[in-house]
């Protein structure tokens, strides 16, 4: 989940990704608000700077989810449709992405663990 974080700071600095060029004022207008908002929630969840690496100690799965389902997103308006916000989003992408990572990782059962003691005897 926070690898696919960073890619998404990689893919928005690195190209301009407004998934509507139609509406977009320039797809450099969108990636670059989308960037900022990105690295801020980032910052809020404490895996800005310095990056988390393994064993990310402190950090659960559920936890971290948790925290992302809550990151906020930008809404803005272009000069073509001042009543619909525009449709690109962090929902759309990084939270969706995050969303399906979080759905793949198995759950641990009690079984899965098992006692020195039981392990030795057997």
């Amino acid at each position: 989940m926070i690898e696919a974080c960073y890619r998404w700071v990689d893919i928005y600095c690195g190209a301009d990704t407004c998934r509507t060029p139609y509406e977009a004022p320039s797809p450099f207008e969108c990636s670059s608000v989308l960037l900022g908002a990105l690295m801020k929630q980032m910052k809020t969840l404490g895996i800005m700077s310095p990056r988390p690496v393994a064993p990310f100690d402190g950090l659960s799965v559920n936890g971290l989810r948790k925290k992302m389902d809550g990151m906020k997103t930008p809404r803005w308006f272009t000069h073509r449709d001042a009543v619909s916000p525009h449709s690109c989003t962090l929902d759309t992408t990084v939270c969706n992405e995050v969303l399906k990572i979080s759905l793949r990782v198995p759950g641990l059962k009690r079984s899965d663990f098992v006692d020195s003691d039981e392990a030795e005897e057997e």
